[in-house]
């Protein structure tokens, strides 16, 4: 099926900016033209040795196709809270089966080229693989490589890399809970915590994101 005709069909949860539910509208209503506020969700996932999975996205999706995500990037279907959906897409993206905890929210818009918009209230999940590796669905995934989080810090950075706009934010909101993931313990250091804030700024424009739970 190709990425238009999914978002013909899918129903996505219209949010305002605190993410209080408003309605529900298409895929297609949400992301292209001049798009409307929607909630989604970002799945941070490590490995076995505290690593970063990046994801690259299948060149046919419409937006942002090809570029690495941190992990995955999906959206709640009405009546789905973040956890079941973030499991869900874990299983659909990349053929595991993996708890998620839910560790913050941010808000951002920013436009794709002449296709599109992503105007969403994310939640960030963190995940953690077992003992059965990725087999990543090629319909959404055509890449996945682990990184440390130096190296992540150091791709986030510069805009023309190929980093999802929005994959910094969901590992700066990750860093940010009240019990941080110990993977992203570094990020307590002010120095690093800033290397990644600059990078959402560098993708997003100062001014293009804020967080909704952290201090």
């Amino acid at each position: 099926m190709s990425g238009r005709s999914q978002f013909d069909i899918d129903r996505l949860i219209l949010v305002d900016g605190e993410d209080r539910v408003v309605g529900e509208a298409g895929k297609a209503e949400c992301h292209l033209e001049g798009g409307r506020k929607h909630r989604a969700l970002a799945v941070v996932v490590f490995d076995g040795e505290g690593r970063l999975l990046l994801a690259r996205r299948a060149a046919a999706k419409p937006l942002w196709p090809g570029s690495w995500d941190a992990t995955i990037a999906s959206h709640p279907r009405p009546g789905e809270d973040y956890v079941v959906a973030g499991r869900r897409r874990l299983l659909e993206e990349l053929g595991v089966e993996l708890e998620a905890e839910l560790l913050g929210r941010f808000d951002y818009r920013i436009e794709f080229e002449a296709v599109g918009v992503e105007d969403e209230v994310c939640a960030a999940l963190i995940a953690r693989l077992g003992g059965d590796p990725p087999a990543p669905v090629a319909a959404e995934v055509d890449g996945i490589r682990a990184v440390t989080l130096e190296a992540f810090l150091d791709e986030a950075a510069d805009p023309a890399a190929g980093i999802c706009p929005w994959a910094p934010l969901a590992v700066l909101a990750a860093s940010l809970a009240p019990s941080p993931p110990a993977e992203l313990a570094a990020l307590a250091r002010p120095a690093l915590r800033q290397r990644l804030i600059d990078a959402a700024d560098a993708h997003l424009g100062i001014g293009g994101w804020r967080m909704l739970d952290a201090g």
